[in-house]
């Protein structure tokens, strides 16, 4: 090669030289923005993924919110249309008669083999009869009868004198007398010889009503029998003043409401002396009490408060108790009330006060209740519509028919404690535990709320619960003490609220004595008419006027 080609190939080559640096140059651009494009679609995707994950998130928790409000309607139809049991999830079998499902008959011919139905069904029919024939005999059906009888005599003179007489038979007719009577008495004033001004009443000899003066109740114009009648209707049937003023003006009398008022308290004062020994009744030595406390309205000059009332029970004494320290519901209010009492156990539901029992008292076994349980998983099954809590209302409910069963064998104290803690019912309560721990930490699926507080709140007191089974004496809920209890939110719903502290210690002092009553299987407003008896003629022996020690005073 030349050297003039030699020189014309190099400068061809520097060309091509060039022309490859530009080519590489435009491709490093090309790539320097493919990497810019990139960076700038990974920032876009994980900008929408995160989008979506809160998205998601949003929805999750709207789902949620949904299906509680849901639950809360369903729970508010239940409170309002539906039953308040709270006892299991079987409910009874429909009985179907003629007229059911009338509207949806949509007029087709439907064959029905007549002969062999009629059969069936008066086969089945004559054998209840004969059954319910046969589990009647030798009993005696309940007939109405009233305290106060008059028998009026049949004046057999009028008969005529051929007749034959063929029986004699008493037909009852039930009448009311509904009247106050107003007993106005003669008092005399006078001088006695020695200077001294006596104001009496003697009565005549042929006035059968004249007693009526030495049962007037010190401080009213009222006797025991119609201020006992007042205490009954106002505290046992939940009649506010009002209401008993207008039913005794129907009577035609008339009363201001501060005057019912005023004697509501005079018998309360009184009544207030048995206190302290129906208290030491019901705290005695090794003693098994039941507790709760409901919320009450109070008014005053800075309108209306929430202020408690508290009420304890014990069976074995039949006594209960309520107590209203200045409407609060703190721990200083039982610890005050418990002072030095040596009692054996307490049972209440899950309110945090309680577990300064666990806590500060040891020598106290605090028990839980354990239809409070029932109930939360009974919410979470009917209104969450969680099937999940169908598992727990079958074991609990076991549990209950066992306790059930226990009761109709009349097993002693030590006979229920050995079947409490016996192979299969240790099984059942193994079974519980294990599904807690299931739901508590394996269970992915989301709960609700109502199941969710279910599964705390039986976690939570898991202990507190199953104490039940340490002693045969012991209950398995608190519905004693519940029960006791409900008249005092009856009087809640009608009266509205106290007007005063005064109020709401005497309707504790009367609740007190009425359910003490009740449980004695007394009634409260005879023992209230001869207690208040009783104090007019100057009694003052108050240990032996409460209920537990006499039933009726004569």
């Amino acid at each position: 090669m030349s050297p003039d080609e030699m020189s014309k190939f190099i400068q061809f080559l520097f060309t091509q030289l060039e022309e490859i640096k530009e080519e590489l140059q435009r491709a490093n651009a090309t790539i320097a923005e493919n990497a810019s494009e990139q960076k700038r679609l990974n920032a876009l995707v994980l900008s929408l993924t995160n989008q979506l994950n809160d998205a998601l998130r949003l929805n999750r928790e709207q789902a949620l919110k949904i299906a509680n409000l849901e639950a809360s309607s369903r729970i508010s139809k239940k409170h309002r249309f539906g039953s308040s049991s709270q006892k299991g999830i079987v409910k009874k079998e429909e009985v179907s008669g003629r007229d059911d499902d009338k509207d949806d008959f949509d007029g087709t011919a439907v064959i029905i083999n007549t002969s062999m139905e009629s059969e069936s069904i008066d086969a089945s029919s004559s054998m209840k009869r004969e059954q319910n024939r046969i589990s009647s005999k030798g009993c005696s059906n309940s007939k109405m009868s009233a305290d106060y009888q008059v028998l009026h005599r049949c004046d057999m003179n009028q008969i005529p004198s051929d007749a034959i007489i063929l029986k004699k038979s008493i037909r009852k007719v039930f009448d009311s007398i509904n009247l106050i009577v107003e007993h106005d008495f003669e008092e005399v004033t006078y001088k006695t010889s020695d200077g001294r001004i006596i104001t009496n009443y003697f009565p005549m000899k042929d006035d059968k009503d004249s007693s009526v003066y030495n049962e007037r109740f010190h401080g009213t114009h009222a006797t025991g029998n119609l201020l006992s009648t007042l205490a009954f209707n106002r505290y046992q049937l939940s009649t506010p003043a009002y209401r008993e003023m207008a039913r005794m003006a129907e009577m035609k009398m008339s009363v201001s409401r501060q005057t019912l008022i005023n004697w509501y308290g005079k018998m309360a004062d009184k009544l207030n002396k048995l206190i302290p020994s129906m208290k030491e009744e019901a705290l005695h030595e090794g003693a098994n009490v039941n507790v709760d406390e409901t919320w009450c309205r109070y008014q005053s000059r800075f309108g209306h408060k929430k202020h408690y009332m508290w009420c304890l029970a014990n069976k074995a004494a039949k006594t209960v108790i309520f107590f209203y320290d200045e409407g609060k519901r703190n721990r200083n209010v039982l610890r005050e009330f418990l002072v030095d009492a040596k009692i054996h156990s307490l049972q209440s539901d899950g309110y945090n006060v309680y577990m300064y029992l666990d806590d500060g008292l040891h020598d106290i076994e605090h028990l839980c209740c354990m239809a409070h349980v029932r109930a939360k998983f009974k919410y979470a099954y009917e209104q969450g519509m969680d099937s999940r809590a169908k598992y727990f209302l079958d074991k609990i409910g076991w549990l209950y028919n066992q306790e059930k069963k226990y009761r109709k064998q009349g097993l002693t104290a030590g006979e229920i404690k050995d079947e409490r803690n016996s192979d299969n019912v240790n099984q059942v309560i193994t079974d519980l535990r294990n599904k807690l721990d299931y739901h508590l930490y394996f269970d992915k699926v989301a709960k609700g709320d109502l199941m969710q507080k279910a599964i705390n709140y039986m976690h939570t007191f898991w202990e507190q619960l199953f104490r039940y089974r340490n002693d045969g004496n012991y209950t398995i809920d608190n519905s004693l003490a519940e029960r006791c209890i409900r008249p005092m939110t009856l009087e809640r719903k009608n009266s509205l609220f106290f007007c005063s502290e005064a109020g709401a210690k005497a309707s504790a002092i009367f609740h007190t004595i009425i359910e003490t009553c009740k449980q004695l299987g007394l009634s409260a407003r005879e023992y209230i008419k001869n207690f208040l008896k009783e104090v007019s003629l100057g009694r003052t022996d108050w240990q032996n006027l409460t209920p537990a020690k006499i039933y009726i005073l004569n």
